[in-house]
């Protein structure tokens, strides 16, 4: 995989990461991504406390993002686990599916929640489990922590 750069998300990837939810949330563009509110309130307000993410870069192309963020009760409105569990958005570029690159993401999201004492661990460490179940994200011994990310 030729050049992949993956790195924090940070407050200037705002409308990248709209782009990105638009992908996930199978809207046509980030600006009806904007206009659904229970697609909208993954991003609104980014990067409130306890969000965190990551976008992979290829040859200088954002090709996908994945990033965190936890809710509260009234924000779910409906039981989804523990709030202190982060929720996770990924999205992809259709050109850049079936490369790896989307557990490589999911591991920077896990090494990075392994290094919060308020997210819960939970018992998978499989990295690509989270991408067909909407579980919280594991706590791993071996992860990195935040430091090696930034």
């Amino acid at each position: 995989m030729p050049d992949l750069v993956i790195r924090p998300a940070v407050q200037d990837d705002l409308e990248v990461l709209w782009d990105f939810l638009a992908m996930a949330a199978y809207e046509p563009d980030a600006e009806a991504a904007k206009a659904v509110p229970r697609v909208a309130k993954y991003l609104v307000g980014w990067q409130r406390p306890g969000d965190f993410g990551f976008i992979a870069e290829q040859n200088g192309e954002n090709i996908r993002a994945a990033w965190a963020r936890r809710f509260s009760a009234e924000e779910l409105k409906f039981p989804y686990g523990d709030e202190e569990a982060p929720k996770v958005s990924i999205g992809v570029k259709p050109n850049a599916r079936g490369q790896g690159v989307g557990e490589k993401l999911m591991r920077a999201l896990i090494g990075e929640a392994a290094c919060d004492p308020k997210i819960p661990p939970v018992a998978s460490t499989s990295a690509s489990a989270f991408a067909t179940s909407p579980v919280p994200l594991p706590r791993t011994a071996l992860a990195a922590c935040r430091s090696a990310w930034h």
